[in-house]
């Protein structure tokens, strides 16, 4: 009977850990989703800045031109 007692506690102390490993497989999805989202915004956001950037730079070669 002693040895089946043992048996079960190392049986629910292997549950929790299975428990508590999943648990943070889970955070690090949604964590990973997150990080994923937010490196696709600033890359849209650093398209969006050399895109403007290039503008700028086209006006100012025009009023270079311009002025000459």
């Amino acid at each position: 009977k002693t040895e089946y007692i043992e048996w079960q506690q190392k049986l629910i102390i292997s549950e929790k850990r299975k428990s508590f490993y999943f648990r943070i497989l889970e955070s690090w999805k949604s964590n990973s989703q997150q990080i994923i989202q937010l490196s696709q915004n600033m890359r849209t956001e650093l398209y969006s800045l050399r895109t403007q950037d290039k503008a700028n730079e086209d006006i100012t070669k025009e009023k270079l031109i311009h002025t000459n």
